[in-house]
């Protein structure tokens, strides 16, 4: 089966056009080199249009990709995993670009600051699927999580807010364990703060002014 594409007016396979909903055989009018070139010579502005577009309508743009997804979940996996063994190297030299990493990391903490409840939601799926001490049970991760909103998700040291955010016992897991689920044996401590106190002492039951719970 063949086809005539309406820009240089060749007859093709019916596999140098792409998919089009739209048109009466499913297919674009234009072969593909067609459609490269003309995506091409406006590269910036589409791309420019299509970013506003996006801001502009982005939980419909979301829903889109939900779907699409839904609909399409194995041929993307699929695709995704043959993709990832054929690129392997540029992936790995990807990964260990100094700037790549750093622009990764920023995005990470940008998204974990906009979505708590995502990802409370995904540490209490990850502890279903595995369960491996009682750091990972249910019951903690729920614990953390309160100790964290009731805080407002704010170290109560440096006043950091967001992101790499632990949440503290002020009497030790090991020592006391009746205030382990305690919410007010809690407290909120970013990353920093939090190694930093256990660093100068320890596991001991050190309690600092700062620490009693809100």
């Amino acid at each position: 089966m063949t086809k005539i594409c309406s820009k240089c007016k060749q007859e093709k396979e019916l596999s140098c056009f792409t998919k089009n909903k739209k048109s009466k055989d499913k297919l674009s009018y234009r072969c593909k080199e067609c459609d490269r070139s003309y995506y091409l010579k406006d590269k910036d502005k589409k791309l420019a249009h299509s970013a506003k577009y996006r801001k502009e309508h982005r939980e419909k743009y979301k829903q889109y990709l939900r779907n699409y997804y839904k609909t399409n979940k194995k041929e993307m996996n699929a695709k995704g995993k043959e993709w990832r063994e054929t690129h392997k190297s540029e992936i790995i030299a990807y990964r260990k670009n100094p700037e790549k990493i750093v622009r990764a990391r920023k995005v990470h903490k940008l998204y974990v600051q906009r979505n708590p409840d995502k990802i409370f939601r995904w540490k209490q799926t990850s502890a279903k699927r595995h369960p491996r001490n009682e750091w990972r049970t249910l019951e903690y991760i729920q614990w953390a999580y309160e100790v964290k909103a009731r805080d407002k998700f704010t170290c109560r040291n440096c006043e950091k807010k967001g992101n790499s955010l632990n949440s503290h016992h002020i009497f030790p897991w090991a020592d006391f364990s009746e205030f382990r689920y305690e919410i007010n044996n809690g407290i909120c401590l970013c990353y920093k703060c939090h190694k930093k106190f256990h660093d100068i002492h320890g596991k001991s039951k050190f309690l600092n002014p700062w620490m009693a719970p809100a």
